[in-house]
């Protein structure tokens, strides 16, 4: 069995109409696949919180710092997972 690396990203951002579809051609452009998408928006609040479960992410402190330069985007957490297929 092989190993595969995920990466979850958390991010905190404005809640602004077509932001998710630059963060996900981010991932795209690089190659990178997209397990699952999870936005929260939070109430009464400009804020929301978008969970992305990444793969074949080639290097990692890149993706990180294009996703922190995106407009909108105030926070950026990425987390190892390893997993077994």
């Amino acid at each position: 069995m092989n190993d595969i690396e995920h990466y979850i990203f958390t991010l905190k951002v404005t809640d602004e109409l077509g932001l998710l579809s630059r963060i996900i051609q981010l991932f795209v452009w690089r190659g990178c696949g997209i397990t699952s998408i999870h936005v929260q928006p939070q109430k009464n609040q400009p804020f929301a919180w978008i969970s992305i479960d990444a793969y074949n992410i080639k290097d990692l402190p890149h993706v990180k710092s294009r996703l922190e330069r995106l407009v909108n985007v105030y926070n950026v957490k990425a987390r190892k997972i390893t997993t077994q297929e």
